[in-house]
């Protein structure tokens, strides 16, 4: 089985006021989660496969799970941030981007044309 997601990616994606006391265990879980998540919305099995996909594909997933990890740290504590309504826009930000990610995955898998964006 591969991750494809890591805390260190998530880090970066939830911003410089991450909140820094976020158990391992926490990641563990939101990881978990965040893969489900990713192959249960493509409607494809991503890890067993992992290393035979093409390099576009790999980017797409890793970053979807990432940033599905990012909004679970993000959520974990919102007051390291300065507002609320920061923390709040970098959900949807990242959010947003999960739903792009998806729908190009899914359009992968179908064989429609992905546009670059």
């Amino acid at each position: 089985m591969t991750d494809f997601v890591s805390s260190g990616a998530a880090t970066n994606k939830a911003g410089y006021y991450m909140p820094t006391t976020i158990p391992e265990l926490a990641w563990c879980e939101w990881a978990s989660n965040a893969m489900a998540y990713v192959q249960a919305e493509a409607r494809e099995d991503y890890q067993t496969g992992f290393a035979t996909l093409d390099a576009q594909t790999k980017a797409y997933i890793m970053d979807a799970g990432n940033s599905l990890m990012a909004i679970e740290a993000i959520k974990h504590d919102m007051s390291s941030y300065p507002s609320r309504g920061e923390a709040q826009d970098l959900i949807n930000v990242l959010a947003d981007k999960v739903n792009k990610i998806i729908s190009r995955l899914r359009d992968k898998k179908t064989g429609k044309s992905m546009i670059k964006g």
